[in-house]
This record gives C-alpha cells, structure tokens and sequence, in this order.
C-alpha cells in the first residue's frame, strides 16, 4: 500500500496556523503547551511568537488541529475552534486575545512525506492612505464640530465613528446598531402605535373595547420607524434582516449562519446600517445649522457604500515535505515570501456630495 493510501485509511487531519494578539504570554520555562481536544474535537497549540516587554502587538503563535476531509473545507471549522477556544481563555485569564490573521493550513496527515500547504497573504490595498483630506472637507469638519448638538447626538456619531474603526463585521453592528438606537430616542415620534401579532405582524383588536390596543413606541419600533424613513428602498426586509442579527446576537448565535437562511449576508446589513446612521446624523446636523442661520451653501461630505473592510487576500497551494512522515513539525516548512505588483491607476474615490 503507498504511503498517501494508508494516510487516507487512517484518516485526514490539518493542521492551521494562525498569528493572535494577545494580552498574555507563556512564561519563559513553558515552551509550548498543547490543550486536550473537547469530545473528540480540535486541539489548540500556542507558542510564543512576538512577546517582548513594551510590544506594541505582542503575538502568540497558535495552531488548530482537527479532523477534515478537504483542505479547503476546513478553514471556516477551524477559524471557529479558534475562536471559542480564545473566548474561553479571556473568561479565564480576563485578558485579551484576537485572532489576526491565518498564515496557512497544512496537510497533518500522518503517513505523508509531500503534504499540501495553502498559505494566506493579506494585502491592504494599494492605494492607502487615500489623500482626500482636501480644504473643502477639513472647513467641513471644523464647521460640523461647532454645530450645538443634542447629547444624544454626539453620542451617536461617537458609536458611529467606533463602528468605521471597527475590523470585525459583528462589531461594527452592534455599534452602528447602536448609534440608530440613540438617533431614534432623538427622532421618535410621541404618537401611540398599534400592538401587532407576534405570527402575522396585523394590528391587535380587543373584542371588549372594541378597538385596536395601542401603546408609546418601544425602542425597536423607534428604531424601525427611522430606518424605513431613512432607507426608503427595501428598508422594511433589511430592518428585518437586521433585527435577525441582533437576536442571533443577544442570543448568542451566529449572526452569518442566521443571515445566510434569510438569503443575505452580514456585510449588506451592516453597510446598511451604516448608511442609514450616517445619513440621520447629517441630516440632525443640517436641522441645527439652518435653525442656527449658519448653514452653508455646500457641505463637502465624503461617502462610500461599504463600510465593512474588505482585505485582498492572496492564496498559493504548495507542496511542503516532512522528514519524518509520522511526526511533522511546522518549523521544517519555509513560508515563500509573496508581493502584490499593483500595475495601472485606480481613478476611483469617495464621492463628494452636498
């Protein structure tokens, strides 16, 4: 029998190879320390990586070894194991650590001397920073700085601004979800709404009073009623979608899974929401400067439809070798250094709208 069919009767298992920042480190007489796969599921390897006292981003060094059938089956299982392996240690340690990017997954496969090897390169983008900070939009700022806002309002555009730093998808929903919230106690109208069905959404009607059961608002319905307004195409289904993400997440689910049923994707109800928030906010801001008398003939507002951060990631599949096709070790495979040639030039900017 050769070596690749005997590995395939044994089973396949690979092995991920990943960069996490991390608020915490291996003391120096612990080298390595391997967890104990969970009811037969992944184990977790860590390692000291970039760990210097005074580190801007220390790093730890972390494997995930699982069973799979398809190497590129397995980075969405494997990036989740991760994952809740990382919350467990927070809960634990109350310290802080992030998974920054996967470097390559490879064939662990005992048995094999050539073994498969998908490596990951990130790449930016060829064009930050982008030199759009131009007069126009700096007198801008300066002006909108100096507008006399509702406290709730300022708030807003904080949560708003956290949700543009943020890099993960499920954190710039909560934040952009929450700069609604606040706008929507600003804008909610005092005007009593129906009770609905909880199965059909109709009106409720009382046999006894005779009339539909109403009540103030609640917060949700506020939030509703301003984005419907604010996102005048298909504002109703992408506040349901949206309303979906936040009951995955209070509830703790996973927001993609939920999403993809209901025929979306986390990106569009984010970059949603996003819109929705900026556009409320500027328009809170333009009330104030014509009741003030200063509102200018043009504000220069840059805008963009995407606020999820899309990263070009480069993967090259390589054949690595083992010395010992029972006992890998991932120090033996050299990682090829990979460049982007970005050739042309991309006309394309943020708009600039009045």
């Amino acid at each position: 029998m050769s070596e690749q069919a005997a590995a395939s009767t044994a089973g396949k298992r690979f092995l991920l190879d990943y960069e996490v920042e991390a608020h915490g480190c291996l003391p120096p007489e612990l080298a390595e320390f391997k967890s104990q796969p969970v009811a037969g599921g992944a184990e977790v390897w860590l390692k000291n990586l970039s760990v210097t006292p005074g580190t801007d981003r220390p790093l730890l060094s972390v494997q995930v070894l699982l069973s799979g059938t398809d190497i590129h089956a397995v980075r969405e299982p494997g990036t989740e194991a991760l994952r809740e392996y990382l919350n467990v240690l927070s809960l634990v340690t109350s310290m802080s650590f992030t998974a920054r990017r996967l470097i390559r997954i490879v064939d662990w496969t005992l048995g094999l001397r050539d073994r498969d090897c998908l490596q990951f390169e990130r790449f930016p983008g060829a064009n930050l920073p982008f030199p759009h900070l131009e007069s126009p939009v700096l007198e801008t700022v300066d002006l909108l700085r100096a507008v006399a806002m509702d406290p709730l309002a300022l708030r807003a555009v904080r949560w708003f601004a956290a949700g543009i730093r943020a890099e993960a998808p499920e954190e710039q929903f909560q934040f952009f979800w929450l700069a609604l919230e606040l706008l929507a106690q600003l804008h909610k109208s005092a005007a009593p709404v129906n009770d609905l069905c909880s199965k059909c959404r109709a009106p409720l009607f009382c046999e006894t009073c005779k009339a539909h059961s109403i009540h103030r608002p609640y917060p949700k319905q506020a939030i509703r009623e301003l984005f419907v307004n604010t996102v005048t195409k298909g504002g109703e289904t992408l506040f349901e979608h949206a309303s979906e993400a936040r009951n995955a997440l209070m509830h703790g689910a996973l927001i993609d899974e939920v999403l993809k049923k209901s025929g979306t994707s986390l990106e569009r109800v984010v970059n949603a929401l996003g819109q929705a928030a900026l556009k409320v906010i500027l328009d809170t801001m333009v009330a104030e400067l014509a009741s003030s008398g200063t509102m200018p003939a043009r504000l220069n507002i840059l805008h963009t439809n995407m606020y999820t951060h899309q990263v070009l990631t480069a993967e090259v599949h390589l054949i690595v070798t083992s010395k010992d096709p029972n006992a890998p070790k991932l120090s033996e495979f050299a990682r090829p250094t990979m460049s982007l040639v970005h050739s042309g030039s991309d006309t394309q900017r943020p708009g600039i709208t009045t």
